[in-house]
């Protein structure tokens, strides 16, 4: 009773902040207004940390075009260090959906933007960049499939700004870029762009001298932000042995505090001999710090998640093991890269749809997934 009564109560909110945005939209007209060359332009990324690497080529395409406009980023606080020194990030203002309205509102006027970008759609972004007179907002309109994220006040208030469609089943970053085009720049370029600080390479520098890293380190990234893409670990583990006794290699667990009981796990499963050559790194860098540390091996293994996008972005060879994922929409491309896809006759999950999947057959994707897949891609890799 108490989950329909909220039910009822957001049903109803929305529906007012609706009529608040038509309301307004009387007095100050629509969110279509280009105002000459910008000088401000606020990006509203995805929060996920792979989506978030994938909208850095909007900021450099932005500062190519426009090389005096400055490019504000708004996302969750966590990805504040995920920025720090890329020069295409100008400013980085924290969104907070769970915050009161009038607080991101004030934020998003006393920013004074004159355009800004959606990449995933999301009526409380649209919402809020409306109220706060934004001139000009773009946001996405998903074709090609169904995406939980369009709601019906969102797709009632759409109307509002200018709209381009995002293409299921097409590269995602791509289909980001098409976000420029009402404001004059027309970009091709997929390129991901990020750096790290001075701070934080250097602790990665001691870091590989402190474990004797040298040669061609293989990293290994076995946790993900949607554990239905999460690889068995035991699998993991039998990749750790494979590539110690194959290739003679040290090999690096990276992770976050909260990935620390799985690496141990993966690690206690693999042979004693491996685990001479394996270092633990979990826990022990924050983002910007694990930029640098990415950038300093030769190959991350792993399941799609964030991490792979960095390793991508800093020219570190990849293989990515894709489990529901739809495999064109943003998995690493390049030479440098490796996809090992399911056995499935569609992908279950896609990026403009991550919450509405048959978790069963999700999961049987995932773990269709070989350990002999994977060595196979490393093998190419290797060559």
């Amino acid at each position: 009773m108490k989950y329909l009564f909220r039910r009822i109560y957001l049903g109803l909110r929305n529906i007012a902040i609706v009529i608040v945005c038509y309301g307004s939209a009387l007095v100050r007209g629509s969110a279509k207004k280009k105002r000459g060359e910008p000088r401000k332009i606020i990006v509203l990324a995805a929060s996920k940390l792979g989506d978030m690497v994938c909208a850095t080529p909007i900021f450099h395409a932005i500062k190519k075009a426009y090389p005096c406009c400055k490019v504000v980023v708004m996302g969750t606080a966590t990805y504040i260090p995920l920025h720090q020194g890329n020069p295409d990030v100008d400013e980085y203002l924290i969104w907070d959906e769970k915050a009161p309205v009038h607080e991101s509102i004030c934020i998003i006027k006393a920013a004074g933007a004159d355009a800004a970008l959606i990449t995933t759609p999301s009526f409380s972004a649209l919402s809020t960049l409306f109220r706060a007179g934004v001139p000009m907002i773009v946001c996405p309109r998903v074709v090609g499939g169904f995406s939980p994220y369009e709601t019906l006040p969102y797709r009632m208030t759409r109307p509002l700004s200018v709209v381009k469609d995002h293409t299921m089943g097409s590269y995602a970053p791509a289909e980001y870029l098409k976000l420029l085009e009402p404001l004059g720049i027309s970009a091709t370029d997929t390129t991901k762009h990020l750096s790290f600080s001075s701070e934080a390479g250097k602790k990665a520098d001691d870091f590989f001298k402190n474990h004797r890293l040298t040669g061609k380190v293989i990293g290994i990234t076995v946790s993900a932000g949607n554990k239905i893409k999460e690889w068995p670990l035991s699998r993991f583990a039998e990749i750790a042995d494979w590539l110690v006794e194959t290739y003679k290699v040290k090999v690096v667990l990276t992770g976050g505090v909260a990935d620390k009981e799985m690496v141990t796990k993966t690690i206690s499963l693999m042979n004693e001999k491996t685990r001479e050559s394996v270092v633990d790194a979990s826990g022990q860098f924050d983002i910007d710090g694990l930029k640098a540390l990415i950038s300093k091996i030769f190959m991350l293994i792993g399941v799609d998640t964030g991490p792979m996008y960095i390793a991508e972005a800093l020219g570190v060879a990849t293989v990515d093991i894709v489990g529901p994922m739809d495999e064109r929409e943003q998995p690493p491309i390049g030479f440098k890269h490796k996809i090992v896809v399911s056995r499935r006759k569609k992908p279950e999950l896609h990026i403009m749809n991550a919450r509405s999947y048959n978790e069963r057959e999700a999961r049987r994707q995932t773990e269709s997934i070989t350990v002999e897949d994977v060595k196979k891609a490393i093998v190419e890799l290797m060559k």
